[in-house]
């Protein structure tokens, strides 16, 4: 079965009916039919959760939340020390945010896919083979 981890542009654009929906929409139904899992890392769910409570209000933020935990995916809130170190070899060694660090270690650390549209943060890293990679646009 195949493993996903979304990233943050992933279900905002799912949510806000932006380009790429149907791939995101895709896979969700995927998830429905138990044909692959899904996946987010809590520190990109926070991205989401943040960027709602700072442009928005706190009750569409806490809405927003709502929705994410409806969604066929699991928000997993791993912190331990080996996704830590492998976070942090992938900031120092692709100078990426912290929120991609842990995407992508998730991803890693799951032998998942990375589903994206970040093309700016993540060719870099597409390009070295180290995680694979599902752009939905």
């Amino acid at each position: 079965m195949t493993t996903y981890v979304l990233d943050t542009n992933a279900v905002l654009a799912y949510l806000a009916g932006e380009p790429g929906t149907d791939v995101i929409e895709a896979l969700f139904i995927r998830a429905e039919a138990t044909l692959c899992q899904l996946y987010m890392h809590a520190i990109n769910a926070y991205e989401l959760y943040y960027q709602f409570y700072r442009h928005k209000n706190e009750d569409e933020a806490n809405q927003l939340w709502r929705n994410i935990l409806q969604l066929p995916l699991t928000v997993l809130y791993t912190f331990n020390e080996e996704i830590v170190k492998t976070a942090g070899r992938m900031k120092g060694t692709f100078n990426l945010s912290v929120a991609d660090s842990f995407l992508l270690a998730q991803a890693i650390l799951l032998d998942a896919t990375v589903v994206t549209s970040d093309h700016h943060e993540l060719d870099t890293v597409d390009q070295t083979g180290t995680v694979s990679f599902h752009w939905f646009r």
